[in-house]
């Protein structure tokens, strides 16, 4: 997971705690953020989900969009990640493009669909402090209903 994060785009956040990334944002990728937003805004492609306490937040994923700008301003300090698909599909194979265009990616969907690595690196990733509280939602959620067997991991 680390070589995955390595190989993902940070997003920074500036003085003003607003969000962005040399000024364009990576298209054909999966962003998820651990933070609160103030506001958010649909672009073209990319779509910002929080939920009603604005803690979970995930965008949408961007598939044919041109390279944006976020217009986000975050009331706290705010960790973003941004995961290539292309990275996704090499590290595990299942992953398949067909898939991944089906979905509309919502905050559950957004969730599932990298829960195959969530579930078993998740101590990992607490320690370093990135989504851990998507990451213990996940755990809670898969205990109540299996989305995958045990022979996917």
């Amino acid at each position: 997971m680390k070589s995955l994060i390595k190989r993902s785009n940070i997003l920074r956040v500036n003085e003003n705690r607003v969000l962005y990334s040399e000024g364009q944002v990576p298209t054909d990728c999966i962003v998820v953020i651990k933070g609160c937003l103030e506001l958010y805004k649909h672009i073209q492609g990319i779509q910002i989900k929080v939920d009603q306490n604005r803690k979970l937040i995930g965008l949408n994923e961007c598939l044919n969009a041109l390279k944006l700008q976020y217009n986000v301003r975050t009331t706290k300090q705010t960790q973003i990640i941004v995961i290539n698909r292309e990275t996704l599909l090499k590290f595990e194979p299942f992953l398949k493009k067909e898939k991944i265009k089906h979905y509309s990616i919502e905050q559950n969907d957004i969730k599932r669909e990298v829960e195959w690595h969530k579930i078993k690196k998740s101590k990992q990733l607490c320690k370093l402090g990135i989504i851990d509280e998507v990451y213990t939602e996940i755990s809670n959620k898969r205990k109540q209903q299996r989305i995958r067997t045990n022979s996917y991991y």
